[in-house]
């Protein structure tokens, strides 16, 4: 993928919201990893150490895709508590 310089995000138009989508593409991007090695048949233990996650979140993430799908899967899971 190549980016033009337009597209390009810098510093000075880099917003919160900006930062709070990029991190939420790359936990995305993290459970994409771990289903799809999941479906290579890797063992829970390698998963999240390759992800570099830990267990738990393998697991979550492939109880999600397994009762209610892959969009659910993929996407953030609300928390409880205060608004952040």
């Amino acid at each position: 993928m190549c980016l033009s310089r337009r597209s390009r995000p810098t510093r000075a138009r880099r917003t919160h919201s900006d930062a709070a989508h990029w991190q939420a593409s790359g936990a995305q991007a993290q459970r994409a990893q771990i289903l799809l090695a999941a479906d290579a048949g890797q063992r829970d233990e390698t998963i999240a150490t390759t992800v570099v996650v830990g267990g738990s979140t393998v697991y979550r993430t492939k109880r999600r895709f397994v009762e209610i799908g892959l969009e659910a899967a993929l996407s953030v899971e609300p928390r409880t508590g205060a608004e952040r």
